[in-house]
């Protein structure tokens, strides 16, 4: 079996590479701090990206904002999902 990398073994790698092994401590370490910093980003815009398809395939918001629903509210949006849900699902037209 092969073992996938990871993201520190890759970064490790990397300050073990010619130009990591010519830094200083202190120059490594903002080096992998950066690094780490860039993958962070990098899954951030992947998950807003992946948040973006399904919205855009179902058609239901990821996320309401910073505001709580009422009840009625609540009820209404569930009973849409539902309906949404089950055209998507069952493929059915608009």
């Amino acid at each position: 079996m092969i073992n996938k990398p990871t993201t520190e073994t890759v970064i490790a790698d990397l300050l073990e590479s010619p130009y990591g092994m010519a830094l200083d401590a202190r120059a490594k370490y903002l080096f992998r701090e950066s690094l780490f910093s860039l993958v962070r980003l990098a899954k951030a815009e992947q998950i807003m990206e992946i948040k973006n398809s399904v919205e855009k395939l179902t058609g239901i918001g990821a996320t309401y904002g910073s505001y709580a629903l009422t009840e009625d509210e609540a009820d209404l949006d569930n009973m849409m999902f539902d309906r949404l849900q089950q055209r998507f699902e069952f493929q059915e037209p608009k």
